[in-house]
């Protein structure tokens, strides 16, 4: 029988196998000894200097020739819903929050029930999303590096397409990040959860929290993230002023100023219905008209175990906060393709709507995403690409990850795939010529933890020393691996890891197999 790894072993193959790696692909220090300031690049008079580590500037090549094999006028439109629980999607087949909109969107797609984001959290899917390479092993939640094109926008750029952001995912906007490269036209809406938008100390002393936030009183100033977002929406005076319908809105003017209704390629990102999860009133009113009765509408829990915070119906109220939001976006996705509809784009448009992750609410004891743990409930998400040409399955099964969005696009435009990209094509299993690309999925934090599905499994490893162990913000611990059964345990509560140990080990070996390919790619 196969013996099974020890942490420690995981641990320190992994340790080995990326200090082997170049320290500028997964962002650690350069610990080098070398000039400490200012150095002349000659001994001329007025001659230039270097500042230490800067000697090597990365300019990126011309664009050349172009490798775009048909000019046939297709646009392409992405459309990301933050923090979006798959179990909240009607098309699944749930009913915990009437998604009627993205259905019917569902309906007309390749709808991909078993799609999974490799890195998490926000910022590593949309920076896999983007350089269509896995940022797992190597790289954290960062900012994109110089070194890091082409991105996605920036090779359509280069092939001539006419290039839109629109977002109010604010973790994007944060100076240094660099999230708005390759894209004509950005535009950021300003104000989502921690933004420092609103800073006028007379509006944020002025914000009672009392009836929007339950504390947990274990660390000071734990309503902060609730009053900043709340002085940050104080002049909202209707339900249009909410964020989704602003970003939807100016999704739509984007694509109206555009004289010519090809070659464009838009990205939407929309950070609802991540927290706070402050619906208007007649949304929240469809899923518990009785709301008025709460003694606290808590739009944003402070994250932490959810035992001796929260009682049953406060975690109902909440949930029903998060399940309105949902309707919410839904309606304005619905308008948002209306619109896209009456303008015609349709039929020569491909339409890609996926969320990057989704939402603990106490499923394995926490709220919120306070531990790096890479469950169900976190790490499932929806995957729906529209073929205008109809030629496309309606649903697969198979695993495949985010990440092969990227792949996707440039397939189906007819461009040419940069050889460093690990993201795949899925146009074969959107026309029905392949049954699966990927044997398993995987989904991970980096350094923290890894999981990987293949089969019915799911195999989880807790990296020793890591959040996903310890943290002093949960009295949760986490020992040794677990394995769970996704068809008769598809919320991963039974963790069968002694009963099952050589199907465990395989799972390891799968992990270790997956990482060292990644290793011997970075090499190459």
């Amino acid at each position: 029988m196969p013996k099974h790894s020890t942490r420690r072993q995981f641990a320190k193959s992994s340790a080995a196998a990326l200090l082997a790696s170049s320290p500028a692909l997964w962002g650690c220090k350069d610990t080098a000894t070398g000039p400490t300031g200012p150095t002349p690049v000659s001994g001329s008079a007025h001659a230039g200097h270097e500042l230490p580590g800067r000697d090597r500037v990365f300019v990126p090549p011309s664009w050349g020739p172009s490798s775009r094999r048909r000019f046939d006028g297709k646009n392409v439109i992405v459309l990301m819903l933050d923090s979006f629980r798959w179990d909240h999607l009607g098309a699944f087949g749930n009913s915990k929050a009437p998604t009627p909109n993205l259905d019917k969107f569902a309906g007309e797609s390749t709808f991909f029930t078993h799609s999974y984001p490799e890195g998490l959290p926000t910022v590593p899917v949309r920076t896999s999303l983007l350089t269509g390479r896995f940022t797992y092993p190597f790289r954290r939640w960062q900012v994109l590096y110089p070194e890091d094109h082409p991105l996605l926008p920036e090779i359509l750029w280069s092939e001539g397409f006419r290039t839109g952001l629109v977002s109010d995912t604010y973790h994007l906007h944060k100076p240094s990040y660099g999230f708005s490269r390759g894209f004509d036209d950005v535009k950021w809406l300003r104000g989502q959860e921690q933004d420092p938008y609103v800073r006028d100390p007379a509006i944020i002393d002025s914000i009672d929290v009392s009836s929007r936030f339950k504390p947990r009183g274990m660390r000071e100033n734990e309503e902060r993230e609730t009053r900043t977002y709340l002085a940050n929406r104080h002049d909202w005076k209707t339900d249009e002023d909410h964020f989704t319908p602003r970003i939807m809105r100016s999704a739509v003017e984007w694509l109206e100023e555009q004289p010519r209704k090809e070659n464009l390629f838009l990205w939407v990102d929309n950070f609802c219905p991540h927290e706070p999860w402050d619906p208007p009133e007649s949304y929240l009113r469809q899923v518990d008209p009785g709301f008025a009765d709460w003694a606290v509408r808590n739009i944003c829990p402070v994250p932490g175990d959810s035992d001796g915070y929260l009682d049953a119906e406060e975690l109902r109220q909440v949930l029903a906060l998060y399940a309105a939001v949902v309707r919410f976006v839904d309606a304005w996705v619905g308008y948002f393709l209306d619109e896209v509809k009456r303008m015609g784009m349709f039929d020569n448009t491909m339409i890609v709507v996926l969320t990057d992750h989704g939402e603990p609410f106490g499923d394995h004891g926490i709220v919120r995403k306070v531990r790096p743990w890479g469950y169900e409930e976190l790490a499932r998400t929806f995957l729906m690409i529209r073929d205008p040409s109809g030629r496309g399955v309606d649903r697969v099964d198979s695993y495949v990850q985010q990440t092969d969005v990227t792949a996707t696009i440039l397939d189906w435009l007819g461009i040419d795939r940069p050889s460093h990209m690990t993201s795949e094509s899925l146009m074969p299993l959107i026309l029905g010529q392949q049954e699966k690309i990927r044997d398993e999925s995987v989904c991970c934090h980096y350094n923290e933890s890894i999981s990987i599905r293949h089969d019915e499994w799911s195999y989880h490893w807790f990296v020793e020393n890591s959040r996903a162990r310890v943290s002093p913000r949960s009295a949760i611990t986490k020992e040794g691996p677990e394995l769970y059964n996704l068809r008769d345990d598809p919320t991963e509560q039974n963790n069968l890891v002694s009963q099952e140990p050589e199907r465990a080990s395989d799972l390891d070996r799968r992990m270790r197999e997956f990482t060292q390919r990644l290793l011997d790619r970075e090499r190459a």
